[in-house]
């Protein structure tokens, strides 16, 4: 099939790949703060169940140590930190995919933009720029290659 048939980035005049680059580098950029989140929401729950206060006479509740007398109770956080990394590494793949198939991987970048912004996952600033980049992915439009001028035909050049 020819390049141009293709649903996916085409070569350009010059022999190179023509992709969005610019929503490529906004996805990517979007996508590590997604990652970043991901690892400071770790880091997060990881800390309020081990690091805890001394018990007191006061508050011997805490939920630290409802997690050791229940430790079922940490089964839902742990999904929660597994789902952030899915969506995390899904955004991720979704930058990479733009280059190959700026379609596919723009429809994909605006879901996950879309789950990450009402989330508030990427500290809102890689959800913002994960849209604009699946936005610029979707609107993106490959440069058709102009022909080459017509050579004037032999009928119409003046005979000597």
């Amino acid at each position: 099939m020819a390049p141009d048939t293709l649903n996916c980035a085409s070569l350009s005049t010059t022999g190179k790949m023509e992709y969005p680059r610019t929503a490529y580098i906004l996805v990517l950029i979007g996508s590590v703060f997604q990652l970043l989140a991901a690892l400071f929401e770790t880091i997060g729950i990881t800390a309020f169940f081990y690091v805890s206060p001394a018990p007191s006479r006061t508050y011997p509740a805490h939920p630290i140590y409802m997690m050791h007398a229940f430790p079922t109770l940490a089964i839902p956080f742990v999904m929660f930190i597994i789902i952030v990394w899915i969506f995390a590494l899904v955004s991720l793949f979704s930058a990479f995919l733009i280059r190959d198939n700026p379609e596919a991987g723009g429809i994909l970048s605006l879901i996950m933009a879309i789950i990450s912004f009402v989330t508030l996952w990427g500290f809102l600033i890689g959800s913002l720029l994960m849209l604009i980049g699946a936005i610029l992915a979707l609107t993106f439009r490959p440069q058709q290659p102009q022909p080459p001028p017509a050579a004037p035909s032999p009928a119409a050049q003046p005979s000597p």
